[in-house]
């Protein structure tokens, strides 16, 4: 059984909060409860996050090959082992029609191919514009998948 687990992307503040608890008010709108720092009393605390200031996001219950765990809304570096094929960056979203996390190009699950948590759509989305290069990359062939 896979550990179900969420993020909440603050859009004001631009950040990422684990979230603690989820919930719906009077008005059917989700709240999410999350863990965070007051650095003025420097302790951790709780805080609600109101609906139109987040965006929540859902562990795959899948890790990169680094160990990283990846969320909906990440992007990866997608590397073929097969040298026939060209490496490139995939958002991870929901495939309602396989019932599986994807790529663009294949589900999670595929094999022949290993993948690398490189940022997400809400802090990289630079990634995705097919302008960006990606230091340290040992193949050449570094696309983004359309």
């Amino acid at each position: 059984m896979r550990d179900i687990k969420f993020k909440a992307w603050h859009k004001k503040r631009k950040k990422f909060y684990k979230v603690i608890h989820l919930y719906r008010d009077s008005y059917d709108e989700l709240w999410a409860t999350c863990e965070g720092y007051d650095i003025i009393e420097q302790r951790e605390m709780h805080i609600d996050i109101q609906p139109e200031d987040c965006i929540i996001v859902i562990y795959t219950g899948k890790k990169d090959k680094n160990g990283k765990e990846i969320y909906e809304g990440d992007i990866c570096l997608i590397n073929w082992h097969d040298a026939r094929y060209e490496n490139y960056y995939g958002e991870v979203v929901w495939n309602k029609d396989e019932a599986a996390w994807d790529f663009g190009a294949g589900c999670v699950s595929e094999v022949g191919w290993s993948h690398e948590v490189v940022g997400n759509i809400y802090k990289n989305p630079e990634l995705l514009s097919g302008k960006y290069v990606l230091a340290g990359v040992r193949d050449e062939k570094v696309k983004r998948y359309v």
